[in-house]
């Protein structure tokens, strides 16, 4: 491996890993967020008290209005986004920011109830907006966005006290995300889980190719290795984030509530001129003389807090939650005197939203699908790379093969010439790229790319075997490139006498009839042929196939992170059960491996076995041939005769053989064949005889046959 690619895979290991880190705790944040507003009951305005609220209501008048950018409509909020339309160089449009702003006042958010000011001057949000004014106008559009009169608008903020007023701001500290939006609660919370559940499964995304490149740079190409070091990290980071996330939800809901329980007795302290100790059965007495809107604020407040403590307690009574609470010093909060079970309140399920489920579950689906098709495909070449022995061209035989040599001109056809290299080659690849400017964008086009190849033999040291190379995965050494102004011009490709690497079938050649070539046999078996080594093209199958299969992983937890948003609970055991994807897909690809693996070595014997059968047959035509030959010149050798009479009646007739048949066959002939040579050494006219000569070579031949398929 060359310095340039362990840079590579280091580098983007590194970064996967650490984006990975980032982009997962950004999604364990926006779970928090989500888990936070599920924790806050909405109130009414005369129940507001000091602490983080939930509200909804309308906007009302406040001391001034603002005029809007483009349309001068009074409004509390607006803001205002300018852009020109601009063409670059290939005629693609885009628009191009030229001003944009906002501004915003104070205002009153009401409900039947009452109403209460919101400091939005104060800033802290950026509210979240319908959009309200689109208008294209020549080269140019105009958008605005704003909060008008009588508008319906949903507050996630902080509650505070002014000279016994309250108000509502979105700069304070507390257990809480500033929201201000057209979309109410539930809508704005399946939004935070929706994001949390896509950062969450982008993080694991990266964290799997992180380990994809760190086994590229260690050269791992096992798939069990590359899977189960997946499966153990994206189970780990599961479960980290998930009692993480437990524990934080945990604790931020049992301090919110110690805060709430001492406001909600300051205010109605405040209310009932300070008789009130915390007795909520006391309530109904206490306000007896008060007027209605204080009755219902002090009811309204006492509603909420038990409420607030219904939800807090609910989660706590969750599994793994009541297990692990007590371990981190948490303990469900104390039910107040006067609480009931009609008190009590369940938590909405906040769902992620169908449309998103649907079209998240499909794309995962066909990732899966893809990913494990393109995946197990390339490691099944991997595997062919693997276990395929390498024939020498004597010895190659009908069906799948490898060989190793060099490349060859067959005279019949002209070599290529290399359009850059001006080289005379067998392969080349030809690819000219453009730089092209879009503004302040730049982009690399593709203005040619093409691939010319004519057959060749590959040469070793026993003879030359023809190549038919058309439908081929051909893999060339990069021998041209070079810039010229704004395109770059590259050529790849394969000149006399390079070392190759073949896999392919072995055909009966079209042209020549009685011999073997290796081509694309149609039959589905890969074709490649590469200038890198074995080792090299395993390697290279085998990253292929850990990039498939890893995206199909990714996408199997994804689909598991996605249906248990579709659920909308968002509970920490949701996170806990999806990591256990990664250990099922795991099985899963062990189960495929093996069973592909069987079929594939089944075969294999299968077709060696009918080869050996065929080798063996090739025999009874040539012993009896050779014991004429012997008996013409050693016919005073009378053990010898016997021998090749033995043998001769053991091969010619038999249509079929079985391993033990065939091993004593074989061991028979062999004892034979080196009597024979040692008798040609001591007989010259026998050494000299041409038939003699040739039957030998082929018969040793055919022993290279045999032993390679064995």
């Amino acid at each position: 491996m060359g310095i340039g690619k362990v840079v590579l895979w280091t580098v983007a290991a590194v970064l996967s890993v650490a984006s990975g880190f980032f982009a997962q705790k950004k999604g364990t944040e926006y779970i928090r967020e989500m888990r936070q507003m599920e924790r806050v009951p909405k109130v009414s305005v005369n129940h507001i008290i000091s602490g983080e609220v939930s509200i909804e209501g309308t906007t009302q008048n406040s001391k001034a209005y603002l005029r809007s950018r483009y349309t001068k409509t009074p409004c509390f909020y607006h803001r205002y986004l300018k852009e020109r339309e601009e063409t670059d160089s290939e005629g693609d449009t885009r628009w191009v920011t030229v001003e944009r702003g906002s501004q915003s006042s104070d205002f009153f958010l009401g409900d039947k109830t009452g109403r209460v000011l919101v400091k939005l001057t104060r800033g802290g949000v950026s509210p979240d907006l319908h959009k309200d004014y689109e208008r294209e106008s020549g080269r140019y559009r105009y958008t605005e966005w704003r909060i008008d009169r009588n508008e319906n608008i949903y507050a996630f903020a902080m509650a505070s006290t002014k000279s016994k007023e309250h108000y509502i701001s979105f700069d304070q500290t507390g257990s809480y995300t500033p929201i201000l939006s057209n979309d109410g609660a539930l809508e704005n919370r399946s939004s935070w889980g929706t994001k949390g559940v896509m950062f969450n499964a982008l993080g694991i995304s990266l964290f799997c190719f992180g380990c994809l490149f760190f086994c590229f740079l260690f050269r791992i190409h096992r798939v069990l290795v590359f899977l189960s070091l997946v499966s153990v990290l994206v189970f780990g980071v599961l479960v980290f984030a998930s009692l993480a996330m437990m524990k934080f939800d945990l604790t931020d809901g049992y301090d919110r509530l110690a805060r709430i329980d001492k406001s909600s007795v300051e205010e109605i302290n405040k209310i009932v001129n300070g008789n009130f100790d915390g007795d909520w059965n006391s309530i109904p007495g206490m306000i007896s003389s008060l007027d209605v809107k204080s009755k219902d604020r002090v009811l309204g407040i006492r509603d909420d807090y038990f409420a607030s403590i219904s939800r807090t307690n609910e989660i706590l009574e969750r599994f793994p939650e009541n297990l692990l609470a007590p371990l981190w010093g948490i303990k469900k909060w104390k039910l107040p005197e006067g609480m009931t079970e009609v008190d009590k309140e369940a938590i909405e399920k906040t769902p992620v939203k169908t449309w998103v489920v649907l079209v998240s579950m499909l794309v995962a689906i066909i990732l899966i699908l893809l990913g494990v098709y393109f995946g197990f495909r390339r490691i099944k070449i991997k595997r062919y790379v693997e276990n395929i022995p390498t024939s020498l061209s004597s010895g190659i035989s009908y069906g799948p093969s490898e060989l190793k040599g060099v490349t060859k001109f067959i005279e019949d056809y002209d070599p290529l010439i290399g359009p850059e290299t001006k080289e005379k080659c067998v392969y080349y690849r030809h690819k000219i790229t453009e730089k092209r400017r879009s503004g302040k964008k730049t982009r690399i086009v593709v203005i040619k790319d093409e691939t010319h190849e004519i057959p060749f033999y590959c040469k070793d040291r026993e003879g030359n075997t023809k190549i038919i190379p058309d439908g081929a995965e051909v893999t060339a050494e990069l021998k041209f490139e070079k810039r010229r102004g704004r395109r770059t011009y590259y050529e790849w490709h394969l000149p006399k006498g390079a070392d190759i690497y073949i896999l392919g079938s072995a055909v009966i050649d079209e042209v020549e009839g009685d011999k073997l070539a290796v081509s694309d046999g149609k039959d589905k078996f890969p074709f490649i042929i590469s200038d890198e080594s074995e080792t090299e093209v395993m390697l290279r199958q085998g990253r292929k196939g850990l990039l498939g299969l890893g995206i199909a992983q990714n996408a199997t937890i994804f689909l598991g992170l996605i249906l248990f948003g579709a659920v909308g609970s968002f509970a920490a055991t949701d996170f806990l059960l999806a990591a256990i994807f990664a250990p099922l897909f795991l099985s899963f690809s062990m189960f495929a491996l093996m069973y592909n693996d069987l079929i594939f070595l089944r075969n294999r014997v299968k077709r060696a076995w009918a080869n050996i059968e065929v080798s063996l047959k090739k025999r009874s035509d040539l012993i009896p041939n050779l014991e004429q030959v012997v008996k013409n010149y050693l016919s005073h050798e009378k053990g010898i005769m016997n021998a090749i009479a033995g043998l001769r009646n053991s091969v010619v007739g038999k249509s079929a053989f079985t391993p033990a048949e065939a091993d004593q066959a074989m061991g028979h002939e062999l004892s034979v064949s080196n009597r024979i040579f040692a008798l040609r050494e001591a007989y010259p006219d026998l050494k000299g005889n041409e038939m003699m000569e040739d039957l030998m070579n082929r018969l040793a031949r055919m022993e290279n046959e045999v032993s390679m398929m064995r």
